[in-house]
């Protein structure tokens, strides 16, 4: 079997981010948490409480964007074949659908402010 001693390694890293995050969250300053945790300065904690508040921001709403696409596949399948038969309705629902798919995984024209 191979060596684990990385897998323990990052582990112990999520979990020492995520006391970095709770401690945070408890009102701890950046320096308390460093000392509390064996960060080397106010900076290393401050780093692990990003990483930490990105990680359980970013892979809810990855999960969202995945069932929002789910829903839109489901409902530009139930209108393809319709649309494909040339009726106009059903064609302006799929390139809505389309557009809103686009929108939701950032494949839309960048908008100029």
């Amino acid at each position: 079997m191979g060596n684990s001693k990385s897998g323990n390694n990052a582990l112990a890293a999520l979990e020492r981010e995520r006391q970095a995050l709770v401690l945070r969250k408890g009102g701890a300053t950046f320096e308390a948490i460093a000392a509390h945790l064996g960060y080397r300065n106010h900076s290393g904690a401050y780093k692990a409480v990003r990483r930490a508040m990105r990680r359980t921001l970013q892979e809810p709403a990855d999960e969202l964007r995945a069932l929002e696409a789910a829903r839109l596949d489901d409902l530009q399948r139930g209108l393809w074949a319709a649309a494909c038969q040339g009726d106009g309705t059903a064609v302006d629902r799929v390139l809505t659908i389309m557009a809103r798919r686009a929108d939701l995984l950032g494949l839309g024209t960048p908008q100029a402010c």
